[in-house]
């Protein structure tokens, strides 16, 4: 068995790390990571890699073939969960994150959920995404929800939404 390793040296698939991450495969058939670090030249140091930053400014969210979730180890799954999402139309793909004033300064960097997601259709907006929920530590079944209205996948969260097309790198028209 072969290791995948993105573009910048990251091993991709790692388990039992204590956080989630999103990688991609491009339609060059290499991979890209959040794992990954970037030297920032006006900040004279490393920064990790960075959907909008260096998916979406660099127009490489257009070879965006693949959009994977890899998570930690939970209560319901000890081995980790993995989501894949194929994306067979550029400007589909997303990717962000939720973080809460009270998660500050816990070691997952105050994520409390990671999302990746796919617009299914362009016209209404409807989605389908894998959630990362931190504090169940467990990712969610595909959960289909709007661009316009993101709702909330459980109880106890607020609905976070309308997102903004141009960060996440979409293009629905």
């Amino acid at each position: 068995m072969s290791l995948i390793t993105s573009v910048l040296g990251s091993v991709i698939g790692k388990i039992f790390l204590d956080r989630s991450y999103w990688a991609v495969k491009l339609s060059t058939g290499k991979w890209c990571c959040e794992l990954d670090t970037r030297f920032e030249p006006r900040l004279g140091q490393s920064r990790p890699f960075d959907w909008t930053l260096d998916l979406v400014d660099t127009e490489d969210i257009h070879k965006v073939k693949e959009l994977w979730l890899f998570c930690p180890p939970g209560p319901g799954n000890p081995m980790g969960s993995t989501a894949r999402l194929p994306i067979t139309e550029p400007g589909t793909a997303f990717q962000f994150k939720v973080a809460s004033l009270h998660a500050l300064g816990a070691n997952n960097r105050g994520v409390e959920s990671q999302i990746i997601g796919r617009v299914e259709d362009k016209e209404t907006q409807r989605c389908t995404c894998f959630i990362w929920d931190a504090p169940l530590r467990a990712m969610s079944t595909p959960y289909e929800t709007t661009l316009q209205h993101f709702g909330s996948w459980r109880e106890g969260i607020a609905p976070i939404g309308a997102l903004s097309h141009t960060v996440l790198g979409l293009e629905l028209s």
